[in-house]
């Protein structure tokens, strides 16, 4: 093993083996029809985030108080996120489920019902939609709200770009 790694495992959850299962079983009926395997990758959330659990930050994003979510502090410009999502939006929604301050979800498939938002993306296959939901305060330079709203995206998941040294 690697040095410094001596009793280090990894955890897979069970929701990630069965989805690598099942594009296994379609990619092994694809390759007899076109004689090669080819599988899609499994999808990544690139940008960053803050939780919003401290009620300053929420005063600071303008976030309603009947919403909840992540406060959106970085998007990668080169992942399937940029144009979409901005510095400043607050994701409140993946896929229908409303995601709290503490960045995570419910759902009735974990025991305890609340998993990391992320784990809804990390499910999803490159080529899949995902949809999001999120609040956007367009600021004024005189600091007052120019325009709010909660805007609905449905958005295909993409690889991450390759790069080619030059």
């Amino acid at each position: 093993g690697r040095n410094g790694a001596d009793g280090v495992g990894y955890i897979i959850p069970a929701s990630i083996l069965t989805r690598m299962v099942d594009e296994l079983k379609v990619s092994m009926e694809l390759e007899k029809e076109l004689n090669c395997l080819e599988m899609r990758k499994f999808a990544e959330f690139p940008a960053g985030f803050q939780f919003l659990e401290n009620p300053c930050i929420r005063k600071y994003t303008r976030l309603p108080e009947d919403l909840t979510g992540v406060y959106i502090n970085e998007v990668s410009e080169f992942g399937w996120l940029h144009g979409i999502l901005k510095v400043g939006d607050v994701l409140c929604k993946i896929d229908s489920h409303p995601i709290g301050y503490d960045g995570k979800v419910s759902t009735p498939e974990v025991e305890d019902g609340r998993i990391d938002f992320r784990l809804i993306i990390s499910l999803k296959l490159v080529e899949e939609i995902v949809t999001l939901e999120f609040y956007r305060a367009e600021i004024e330079e005189s600091g007052g709200i120019g325009r709010a709203y909660l805007k609905s995206d449905e958005v295909v998941v993409k690889d991450k770009p390759t790069y080619v040294p030059l």
